[in-house]
């Protein structure tokens, strides 16, 4: 295809526009997300050295995000922890829920990770609740909020967010106590709105993704350097 445009060694050509490459290697040993790539219009079955991508959140064809709930009402501890069920998909791509209880991601990243739980108070009491996450089973340091609810019947409807940085496979799990009974209850749909589901969890990536070997990745070249390839996304 370049036969007659190009002439000479490889090393002296340069390589303008955005070329088709294939994922070979993530295992950046910097961890500064680049990529090993073959480039078969430009390289044949040659594979890259690392290859930076960039600046930025790379484009995907499916970038990683989920949102997810549940309707299932779930009564407090007061003397242990309690994991909180995700039993609906809402939307996903890339992040799924294993176990019924396990947010789990299929791509590294950065996300930013969001949640709603509409807790009640059906007894006498000022319970204190703490809401937290795990990753992979363990608590995450500094990730605890805490409400109080100071009368009976009382709603509240906490809600934060975290940014966090996640291997492929790695998995959230949202947990909660409590010193006194309370409940996460679903609010039936009204005339007007519809019904609040006692959790609402979602993710987003929002920086450092890395695809996977065998991804599909969009390539050019620092000065149409082959020499200097860069990695703008994947399909």
């Amino acid at each position: 295809m370049y036969s007659d445009i190009f002439t000479g060694d490889i090393q002296d050509k340069r390589f303008f526009g955005i070329y088709r490459g294939v994922v070979v290697s993530n295992d950046d040993p910097d961890n500064l997300g680049r990529i090993k790539m073959q480039i078969p219009q430009i390289l044949g079955s040659a594979v890259t050295g690392w290859s930076w991508p960039i600046i930025g959140v790379p484009v995907h064809k499916n970038t990683p995000y989920g949102s997810f709930y549940d309707t299932t009402t779930s009564v407090s501890s007061m003397t242990t922890e309690k994991v909180i069920a995700l039993g609906t998909t809402a939307e996903s791509s890339g992040i799924s829920i294993v176990d019924g209880t396990k947010m789990t991601f299929k791509y590294a990243g950065v996300y930013n990770i969001q949640f709603s739980a509409q807790v009640y108070q059906s007894a006498n009491g000022t319970p204190e609740i703490n809401f937290w996450i795990k990753k992979n089973g363990t608590s995450v340091e500094a990730t605890t909020g805490q409400v109080d609810l100071s009368n009976q019947n009382h709603y509240a409807l906490p809600a934060w967010n975290y940014v966090i940085k996640l291997n492929a496979g790695d998995y959230i799990q949202f947990w909660w106590n409590s010193s006194s009974p309370a409940s996460l209850v679903t609010t039936a749909a009204g005339t007007y709105a519809p019904a609040a589901p006692a959790m609402i969890a979602t993710a987003t990536l929002v920086g450092g993704y890395v695809p996977q070997p065998g991804d599909g990745c969009w390539v050019m070249f620092e000065g149409g350097d082959p020499n200097f390839p860069l990695w703008l996304g994947a399909f």
